[in-house]
């Protein structure tokens, strides 16, 4: 099913890596789960029971350290991570946001990015 936020996920995921290997995303993977950024992130989530915005990953990608030079493929693929990340350690066991508004979290970053038409031709 093509409106799923791991649809989209995945999408940009494969065109990611085509582009810029396996070790670049592995890397980025690395640096999202292990911010401590991203972890206050998830905290905060929990305590308040909300889903944080797109804007609060991305607030949350562009504090830290590693990402705050990277390109826009590099900040877009972190969003991504840090969501997907957030949906299978936060929400799968709170449910505070639907599928849906999975969805939109994901064509938000790449709205915001400039990838949205780029990664469905």
């Amino acid at each position: 099913m093509t409106n799923t936020f791991e649809y989209l996920y995945l999408r940009y995921k494969e065109k990611f890596i085509y582009n810029h290997g396996q070790a670049k995303f592995n890397t980025i993977e690395e640096k999202v789960c292990d911010s401590v950024r991203i972890e206050r992130l998830f905290s905060k989530s929990i305590q308040q029971r909300t889903d944080p915005s797109q804007a609060d990953f991305g607030v949350a990608i562009q504090t830290t350290t590693y990402f705050i030079l990277a390109g826009s493929d590099t900040s877009a693929m972190a969003e991504f991570i840090a969501v997907h990340f957030w949906n299978d350690t936060v929400n799968c066991h709170y449910h505070l946001c639907s599928e849906h508004t999975l969805y939109f979290k994901g064509e938000s970053i790449l709205k915001k990015w400039g990838k949205f038409y780029e990664s469905f031709k």
